[in-house]
């Protein structure tokens, strides 16, 4: 590898996860806008899985 090349595996690494976070994301709000359950019925559900973890 090249002087520089070192920490492409960590940028890799980095990018990977950011995007395995906004998929995350896109599938939790796309649930909550899908959902019949009411917002504060999905608040109150995403902070108790907010607590146990």
């Amino acid at each position: 590898m090249s002087e520089e090349g070192w920490w492409l595996p960590f940028r890799l690494v980095f990018i990977a996860g950011g995007v395995a976070w906004f998929w995350e994301c896109v599938k939790e709000t796309w649930m909550l806008v899908r959902s019949k359950e009411s917002s504060k019925a999905q608040l109150d559900r995403l902070e108790d899985e907010a607590w146990r973890q």
